[in-house]
């Protein structure tokens, strides 16, 4: 995913500052930082571990991952009203 993340980047940045390209990178990011939490609390089940301190920094790591995601959806959907992007149909 990590090659996800530097490929969209640099393909974004090289075809013209495709800002999909670019939003498709800060998701990728987003879901690098989830599988993390994913493993990290299937770790702490695995310990035994279900509640505790652990626990609720993946709680708060899933939250943060939510609340990262709004911002990223409001400049994408800023960005294509402001220069009047339209989706287009793919065959």
């Amino acid at each position: 995913m990590s090659i996800e993340v530097i490929a969209s980047v640099i393909a974004g940045l090289i075809i013209g500052k495709s800002f999909a390209l670019l939003a498709f990178a800060g998701d990728s990011v987003v879901e690098v930082i989830s599988a993390y939490a994913v493993f990290d609390y299937l770790q702490n089940i695995s310990k035994g571990e279900l509640f505790g301190v652990e626990s609720e920094r993946t709680e708060r790591i899933a939250l943060s991952l939510l609340i990262l995601l709004v911002p990223i959806i409001l400049l994408a959907a800023f960005y294509s009203y402001a220069y009047g992007i339209k989706p287009k149909a793919s065959p």
